[in-house]
């Protein structure tokens, strides 16, 4: 049941946001619960009354979060001038800022709006260079003349605001909490081994796959998405396990038993995913990770699909409004796709390895591009065609990095291996980049395609109908 409490939950999200009457969910609320408690009810009737529950308590939990987020959209287009109705703005800045000609340019989200609490993406336009990474500023309104302004501009149906700071802006620090002081230090830590042991490129490449700074790495952002393998710059599940396997092996040397040594793997998983920005893939990750730590713990068997559902549900509960964001869709969607996928054919392992691993490559890339192509083309325009191919040389490839990469940061406190092992990353990095490039600069690598909402309907309800047909004769 737990993945269709998911899917209700996420259809209550939706229609709270085209349907913002609280109380009407609420009223429908407390019906349901009514009838789900009510004796000589047929089972049937009581799941039907028991997702309708849930499709009440998503549109609930949203629509407090969808009224405050549209708050924003008052103030579109305005200047605020020194005066006694003045709508001062708290932010906090959850990019790197990088320097322009005239002005710092980094990505925040807007904490509150004179003191009315907020949770919004922006992009800053910082005119007065003093905002710095992970860092929460408040936007003051002291002296004369106009102090910020938010602009918008609509995507495929999506708005994306712009923050624009002026240079005589007032802008004051506010105090941290413990938890982003540690991820700050944490952070400054990690970048300062990567800055000290790495040649530039491979530090900007590093600070992007491994602290999810992908606004350093400039034009080589475009070789992977013309190579269509962009997923391996988000912190996803492909960095967690790699994570998880370091970690374990070193609690392994150190003496630690299993058991600790899971709750410590997913304390220090916990405390990653918080530093590198909590992104959807690595709120998945970490979340899927918890279930089964926990399953373990009261040894029961952890179903994938219940263990993804329940990821979901964490993160809508978290922020119902990732609902709507492209990473949250694809990120579930692909971990769904390889679910599915070996469920329904169950690949079986062949010798040697070596074609045992190109073979699961393929297929796990399949599934993945099957499931995710549409909705790239509808956000993107963009088809892939040889990108299933390019993972079995790129994600092994890309493995070995983040290991090595592990095993400096570990290292860093003695000099001479961490400036060895540097030397090395360097190297890989650099041809991993090229060949990166080399892959993605052929003509048949991707074409370019728009997908229509209606497009997207008919090819989803066709795979639906394709699944439940094929479940049906397995």
């Amino acid at each position: 049941m737990a993945p269709l409490f998911f899917v209700s939950f996420g259809l209550g999200i939706v229609l709270g946001f085209y349907f913002s009457n609280f109380w009407l969910f609420v009223g429908v609320a407390v019906i349901c619960m009514f009838f789900v408690g009510a004796k000589n009810l047929s089972p049937l009737r009581s799941d039907i009354f028991i997702l309708l529950l849930f499709i009440c308590l998503g549109a609930v939990w949203a629509i407090p979060v969808i009224k405050q987020s549209r708050v924003i959209d008052d103030l579109v287009g305005t200047r605020f001038i020194a005066s006694s109705n003045i709508c001062p703005i708290a932010i906090k800045i959850i990019t790197i800022p990088q320097q322009k000609s005239t002005r710092n340019t980094c990505y925040a989200i807007i904490r509150a709006i004179h003191e009315l609490p907020l949770q919004k993406k922006v992009k800053v336009f910082d005119y007065t260079r003093q905002l710095e990474y992970l860092r929460t500023y408040r936007v003051g309104v002291d002296g004369v003349g106009p102090k910020y302004k938010i602009s918008c501009r609509n995507y495929q149906g999506r708005p994306f605001y712009t923050l624009w700071i002026k240079k005589d802006a007032a802008i004051k620090s506010l105090p941290s909490s413990f938890w982003n002081k540690c991820a700050i230090a944490a952070t400054n830590y990690t970048m300062s081994v990567f800055k000290n042991n790495l040649s530039d490129q491979a530090y900007r490449f590093m600070s992007s796959v491994f602290l999810g700074r992908r606004e350093l790495l400039g034009n080589d952002k475009e070789v992977f998405i013309n190579a269509g393998v962009a997923h391996l710059l988000a912190i996803s599940g492909l960095h967690m396990g790699i994570t998880t396997l370091a970690v374990f092996f070193i609690l392994g040397v150190l003496g630690i038993k299993f058991r600790s040594k899971l709750l410590i793997s997913l304390v220090f998983l916990c405390s990653y995913t918080i530093i590198t920005g909590a992104s959807a893939s690595s709120v998945r990750a970490v979340a899927m990770y918890a279930v089964f730590v926990f399953g373990f713990f009261l040894q029961r068997k952890v179903s994938s699909f219940n263990s993804l559902s329940l990821a979901g549900l964490i993160s809508l509960v978290i922020n119902p409004m990732v609902l709507f964001e492209v990473g949250f869709q694809l990120s579930f969607l692909a971990v769904f796709s390889l679910i599915i996928g070996y469920e329904i054919f169950h690949p079986k392992t062949i010798k040697p390895v070596v074609a045992n691993y190109i073979r699961q490559i393929i297929f796990s890339s399949t599934c993945v591009a099957l499931f995710t192509a549409p909705l790239i083309a509808y956000y993107f325009g963009r088809v892939y065609l040889m990108s299933i191919l390019y993972n079995v040389a790129l994600i092994p490839y890309f493995a070995m990095i983040l290991t090595i990469n592990f095993v400096m940061i570990v290292l860093s406190p003695i000099t001479f291996f961490a400036q060895s092992l540097g030397v090395v990353l360097s190297w890989l990095v650099s041809g991993f980049i090229m060949l990166t490039g080399f892959l993605g600069g052929g003509k048949f690598s991707f074409f370019h395609f728009r997908a229509t909402v209606a497009q997207l309907i008919a090819f989803y309800f066709l795979l639906i109908l394709l699944i439940f047909k094929k479940t049906r004769t397995v």
